[in-house]
């Protein structure tokens, strides 16, 4: 994983795109400035996060691999 600043043109061009946070746990942008994002729908990546993060704020069974400790 690297963390950078991305271009709107970056973000135009994405396959998937998707917000996190406490509130927001991992939702899907559709779109950005009237442009859709990759086809439109949740894509692989926020589908394979969306679940584990939701376990971790339930308090269900999360894989610990998914867990980073700060």
């Amino acid at each position: 994983m690297k963390e950078k600043r991305i271009t709107r043109d970056e973000v135009y061009i994405a396959d998937e795109a998707f917000f996190t946070g406490t509130a927001a746990e991992v939702t899907p942008i559709r779109e950005v400035d009237g442009r859709m994002i990759g086809n439109g729908a949740r894509g692989p990546i926020t589908t394979k996060l969306r679940q584990p993060i939701f376990d971790l704020g339930m308090a269900g069974t999360p894989d610990i691999r998914m867990v980073t400790l700060v």
